[in-house]
C-alpha cells in the first residue's frame, strides 16, 4: 500500500514537470525521441554528491556484472559514476537497453532536487530518460516499457 502511494506521488510530480521536457527537432523523419518517466536516481551520496544537478544531463550505462543486481544501471557524468537507478526502475531500463534499439546515448535529466525519505534509504531524485530510436522500433520499446508498471513512455 505504501509503495503504491509512493508511485502515485511520483507520477503526479512527473505530470507537473512534463512541461520541462525538451523535445529535440531532427531533420530525419524516421527518428523518434523516446522519453521514459518517472525514474528515481539513488546512491549519489556513495559517489561524493548529495544530489544530481537539476537540469544537467547525465548518461546511463548498464552494469550486467554488478554483484548485487544484474539489471543495475549506473548514472555517469562524463566518465565519472555519480549514482544508480533505483532497482525497480533499473530493471525496466535494463530491459529497454537489452533491445539495443537506441541510436543515441541514454540521457537522464533530474527534474527536481533530491528528497530523503529516511536515513536507511538515502536521497532519491526524480528524473526523466530520453533517447532516440528509429520509427520502426516504437512498438517493441512500448511493449517492454508497458511490462514494467513503474514507468511510462512518451514518443515524440
Amino acid at each position: 500500500m505504501k509503495r503504491l502511494r509512493e508511485l502515485k506521488q511520483i507520477k503526479s510530480k512527473t505530470a507537473k514537470n512534463e512541461k520541462q521536457l525538451k523535445k529535440s527537432k531532427t531533420c530525419d523523419t524516421k527518428m523518434k525521441q523516446f522519453t521514459i518517466r518517472p525514474l528515481l536516481a539513488v546512491g549519489m551520496h556513495h559517489y561524493g554528491r548529495r544530489e544530481l544537478s537539476v537540469g544537467s544531463n547525465y548518461h546511463l550505462e548498464a552494469e550486467p556484472l554488478n554483484k548485487y543486481d544484474s539489471n543495475a544501471v549506473a548514472i555517469y557524468d562524463g566518465s565519472r559514476k555519480v549514482g544508480n537507478l533505483k532497482r525497480d526502475y533499473a530493471a525496466a531500463i535494463s530491459s529497454v537497453m537489452k533491445l539495443n534499439l537506441a541510436k543515441s546515448r541514454y540521457v537522464i535529466r533530474p527534474i527536481e532536487s533530491s528528497e530523503v525519505k529516511s536515513r536507511k534509504i538515502g536521497p532519491q531524485q526524480l528524473c526523466h530518460l530520453t533517447f532516440k530510436g528509429e520509427d520502426n522500433s516504437e512498438d517493441e520499446i512500448r511493449t517492454v516499457v508497458k511490462s514494467h508498471q513503474c514507468v511510462s513512455i512518451i514518443v515524440s
